[in-house]
């Protein structure tokens, strides 16, 4: 691990963790606060956002300092100096905000209010809410269940796009504003403390809270990706390969089994098989394996694996025995 530490990352890798940073903290509030502030503070907005700017921004990037510096293993170590017990009720608190109290519902709430509310009929939209917040929740849940390369997506294709269109949106709102920020109305609270509700305006968005967490997450991912990228330029085999549609890769435990970095013998399919029946629909079936599943592939020769398969790593051929 010291060699990896020591390693310094690319342009490229630079600008996909920034990426997946923005990802990670650009949530509902990020979007809804700022609007609202203006909205509120009128001619203020420039004190204002100062305050929103070290709730929402400045917290956010001391707290992935505090994970960085400190390299803690989660939320419960970070508070752990403080004694035990703060350390348990200060990880409980901000995984229920970030979570169930405040975090989650407001995911769900945001994308309904702004892309389907304006078309259901006011007195429909309250059991509207509440289907569209079980349909999304499922898929959420389906998306995490099944692990694939979504995580990585984020990074490299989701965001991009997003800070595209965003950025769109701010060329369209420059170019034709609404009104004058520097004419518009204050509204009382904003007369005489603008930055203090800037301030709490932007601790509502919750990054300071989530980013002790999310940071952690990310780093021991970061960290298992660049070992697994190392053990294998060193000679070493994924453990992990993502099922692909058949009518593209034909994947199936026989042809899987059959390439080089896996076993490279067909005959030794029904390891994959055995070792991967937990995860398929049928485990009773070796021939149905449904896309975008992760199957394991077990050692059966002291060989080192880990990681998940990467087309544009070079992996060592399997010796068969």
């Amino acid at each position: 691990m010291k060699d990896l530490e020591s390693q310094k990352l690319t342009w490229k890798q630079y600008l996909v963790v920034a990426s997946l940073l923005f990802g990670l903290f650009f949530g509902a509030g990020n979007l809804i606060f700022p609007l609202h502030l203006g909205q509120l503070a009128g001619s203020n907005w420039g004190t204002a956002t100062v305050g929103f700017l070290i709730t929402g921004v400045l917290l956010p990037l001391l707290s992935v300092l505090a994970v960085a510096i400190t390299r803690s293993e989660g939320v419960y170590d970070i508070g752990k100096p403080l004694g035990a017990g703060f350390a348990v009720v200060f990880m409980v608190l901000i995984h229920a905000t970030i979570g169930p109290l405040f975090g989650t519902p407001r995911t769900a709430t945001v994308s309904f209010t702004v892309g389907v509310a304006p078309f259901i009929p006011k007195n429909m939209q309250t059991p509207a809410l509440l289907i569209f917040s079980a349909l999304f929740f499922v898929a959420a849940f389906a998306f995490s269940y099944h692990e694939n390369n979504i995580l990585s997506n984020v990074g490299k294709v989701l965001n991009p796009l997003f800070l595209a269109l965003l950025f769109l949106v701010f060329v369209v709102a420059f170019v034709n504003p609404l009104g004058n920020p520097q004419t518009v109305a204050v509204t009382g609270a904003y007369k005489h403390s603008a930055l203090v509700n800037g301030f709490l305006e932007g601790y509502n968005t919750m990054d300071a809270l989530a980013g002790l967490q999310e940071m952690d997450d990310e780093r021991k991912r970061l960290e298992s990706e660049a070992l697994a990228a190392a053990s294998a330029s060193a000679g070493t085999y994924p453990e992990y390969y993502i099922i692909h549609d058949w009518n593209k890769t034909k994947d199936c435990f026989w042809n899987i089994a059959a390439k080089p970095f896996v076993y490279n013998d067909p005959y030794k399919w029904e390891i994959l098989y055995n070792a991967n029946k937990g995860v398929l629909v049928n485990a009773s079936n070796p021939d149905v394996i449904q896309p975008e599943i992760t199957i394991r592939i077990p050692s059966i020769a002291g060989e080192v694996r880990q990681g998940t398969y990467d087309p544009e790593v070079t992996y060592s051929v399997f010796e068969k025995k």
